[in-house]
């Protein structure tokens, strides 16, 4: 099913949970599946610098 619909809007943590975030409302934000999935270990803002052509690496 995850296949099939790769930007469905999910809810991401800005700051991952595994990170300290938490559920408070200035933390979820809505993004696509695809865009949630991929971000894997980045940070937030990193991963939306890396997306957007701003950083070329990360390291």
């Amino acid at each position: 099913m995850r296949k099939e619909r790769p930007y469905a809007a999910t809810i991401e943590h800005l700051q991952r949970r595994a990170d300290g975030g938490s559920n408070r409302p200035d933390n979820p934000a809505m993004a696509c599946r695809q865009c949630g999935d991929s971000r894997q270990e980045l940070d937030w803002l990193t991963y939306r610098s890396v997306k957007q052509g701003e950083i070329h690496e990360v390291r």
